[in-house]
């Protein structure tokens, strides 16, 4: 028998070793940056004739090749035969390409929750050598399908996608394409649509009218209910085994006064989620800092978070808003700076969003300086996923978005979370 210090000696001899093995066994994995990649998205901005949504084609991290390739197929590329609807050479290793390819609104049933590519292929390739191929498809039960990858993280140590004013949703209608319109709407798809595609956080902001309760932007409201939104997460909720966050951030119209009425109207509104979330709502007590499958096995899959604090504490489910790292800027560049000085903060007690959006000022939307959200959006979207690769993939939390389908921070978020360390790890890097 050794004497007890060697014992303690060989003990930690061999607990390094492992932990020098498991680190180095963890950089044989390729850093996303690293990754050759294609994908599509959607772009935000209506086709000339205002009817269709148009795909668009990206790429990145592709090696300079004069025989490289970017395909788009509207059929499985891996049969024979199958001719690309439209070919792009890539001229850097970056790029992007905008189609005239419509892609098809799709309405998601509790029938239809499947993650099969939605009719549209993106390949990239070498002379005759398809390098790397991928799809546009929806993410319904990407969490617990990561389960074995992510059930011993809790939300705050995972990059998940979120919709900035979430509930602020409407089809582009060329009829209705009014000033108020283009800036009122942030969204395209219902909030059931949204988490069917994969979205797990909601930023939601409310206004009381007309004695009820309705998602409003600023001050101007919409025609959607918080029970639409709350029905829509309960059906959802419901229907898989997904875990979602919702974030009730800003009270506006019926809420600027703290008086009796509006402590009133706050009572009403927790009632209302307690009635119809109760079941699946996580208690406070288990802390913003719970496992995942902690979560799962208590049924406890909806974290609300109320941005009221005194009408937040009289509840036992309901957590501190979500903090927002908004840069409030019209420039894509000027984001970027504002998200690099920011979304690497160390300090992760609290789940935190990255705004990834532009803000218009009050004057250039009343004269209409940016065309809108959608091209505010287009602007900026097919720069967010490339941020989010290269930059800040390893300590990025929630990344909220406007008109999410023109980014693949869904699918970024996806792959990102496999390669998340686990608690023992991080405390050597």
């Amino acid at each position: 028998m050794f004497p007890e210090r060697y014992s303690f000696l060989w003990r930690l001899f061999v607990g390094l070793t492992l932990l020098v093995a498991q680190c180095c066994a963890n950089k044989s994995v390729p850093l996303l940056k690293d990754v050759p990649s294609v994908y599509l998205t959607v772009s935000s901005v209506p086709s000339a004739s205002g009817q269709d949504r148009l795909l668009e084609m990206n790429w990145d991290n592709l090696p300079r090749n004069d025989e490289a390739r970017v395909h788009l197929y509207n059929e499985d590329p891996s049969l024979p035969d199958k001719e690309p609807l439209v070919s792009v050479r890539p001229t850097d290793t970056k790029g992007y390409h905008k189609t005239s390819v419509p892609f098809p609104v799709h309405f998601f049933t509790n029938s239809n929750l499947t993650s099969n590519c939605l009719g549209f292929w993106i390949t990239y390739r070498l002379g005759d050598q398809e390098v790397t191929t991928n799809c546009l498809r929806a993410r319904p039960h990407w969490m617990h399908e990561s389960k074995t990858a992510i059930g011993n993280l809790s939300l705050l140590d995972l990059m998940l996608p979120g919709t900035h004013n979430a509930g602020c949703y409407a089809s582009y209608d060329p009829h209705e394409d009014t000033l108020l319109t283009r800036y009122l709407f942030t969204q395209e798809e219902s909030i059931w649509n949204q988490l069917a595609y994969g979205i797990r956080y909601l930023d939601l902001r409310v206004a009381y009218v007309d004695e009820n309760f309705w998602i409003t932007h600023s001050s101007f409201k919409t025609s959607i209910t918080v029970l639409d939104v709350i029905r829509q997460v309960k059906e959802f909720l419901e229907a898989t085994k997904e875990i979602v966050i919702m974030d009730f951030h800003r009270f506006v119209t019926g809420f600027q006064r703290r008086t009796s009425i509006t402590r009133r109207r706050h009572r009403d509104l927790i009632a209302l989620l307690e009635r119809e979330l109760g079941e699946f709502m996580i208690p406070v007590h288990f802390t913003s800092g719970a496992l995942l499958e902690q979560l799962w096995e208590a049924n406890k899959r909806l974290y609300v978070g109320y941005a009221d604090e005194r009408a937040r504490t009289s509840s036992a489910y309901l957590f501190p808003a979500v903090k927002h790292l908004w840069g409030d800027v019209v420039q894509a560049a000027d984001l970027w700076q504002y998200l690099n000085e920011t979304v690497c903060n160390p300090s992760r007690r609290r789940l935190i969003s990255a705004m990834a959006q532009l803000t218009p000022t009050k004057a250039g939307a009343l004269f209409n300086l940016y065309g809108g959200l959608r091209k505010m959006a287009e602007n900026v979207n097919r720069q967010v996923t490339r941020w989010f690769t290269h930059d800040w993939n390893q300590c990025a939390n929630i990344v909220a978005t406007d008109f999410f389908l023109g980014n693949n921070i869904i699918e970024l978020s996806i792959e990102t979370n496999k390669r998340r360390p686990d608690d023992m790890e991080r405390l050597w890097v």
